[in-house]
């Protein structure tokens, strides 16, 4: 006898999983497929996909993102995979 539990669209423990984040580690033909840059008109900054292939070879590419002006907006958005699911937690402020 025992006892089995399958973690199912994270009920068990709730909380974020790398799965649901489409093309996380910008590795898609287009790098910033999945994602969605908002911005208010953003005078000075960027949104730039780097790779370090050469000097990490196990997760080359990364995001940097830059912004000049502290009073500008700017945000990015992940679709996921048909959504993400995520709940308001108890107490808890999703932004």
């Amino acid at each position: 006898m025992g006892c089995f539990f399958e973690d199912i669209n994270m009920g068990a423990d709730g909380g974020i999983y790398a799965e649901l984040v489409k093309n996380r580690s910008f590795e898609f033909y287009q790098p910033l497929m999945g994602w969605t840059v908002h911005h208010a008109p953003l005078k000075e900054g960027a949104v730039v996909v780097l790779n370090r292939q050469d000097k990490n070879v196990t997760n080359p590419r990364f995001l940097r993102v830059t912004k000049q002006s502290a009073s500008e907006t700017l945000g990015l958005v992940n679709e996921g995979f048909r959504g993400m699911g995520i709940k308001k937690a108890c107490g808890t402020t999703f932004r």
